[in-house]
């Protein structure tokens, strides 16, 4: 997501996944995400049960509302992968995949590179896999 704002997603049947940047962070912001089905029906802020690193090196499951990282949805897919990287670099973080049920995101992968060696591998799909939260 450049820059902290909005990004909107159409989804199916004039329903569409909004994240709103709260917060922009050194790499990546903290983002709170909605479902819009139409002006009056709005379904959110959508909370998710996802891994966090509190500064210990430990990915821990949590469930919160403010999502860290970088936030893609593919609309085809209905699957959200959610980057949050330690560093700029991007050797190292969480990665997250959710898929879309009908009010809500339901983890579906998880994975985490906790080590910042800038050593492979580099792509997140291929970091070690957590269980699921």
């Amino acid at each position: 997501m450049p820059g902290a704002g909005i990004e909107k997603w159409p989804v199916r049947g004039g329903v569409h996944v909004v994240a709103v940047e709260c917060f922009e962070g050194p790499y990546q912001g903290v983002s709170i995400v909605y479902l819009v089905r139409s002006r009056a029906r709005v379904t959110g802020p959508l909370r998710f049960r996802i891994y966090a690193d509190a500064g210990n090196g430990v990915p821990t499951a949590r469930t919160r509302t403010g999502v860290a990282g970088v936030l893609t949805f593919h609309p085809r897919s209905g699957r959200l992968t959610v980057l949050d990287k330690a560093r700029g670099l991007g050797d190292c973080g969480i990665y997250s995949v959710f898929r879309l049920g009908k009010k809500s995101f339901v983890p579906v992968e998880a994975r985490a590179k906790t080590a910042c060696d800038g050593k492979p591998p580099f792509d997140p799909g291929r970091w070690p896999k957590l269980p699921l939260p």
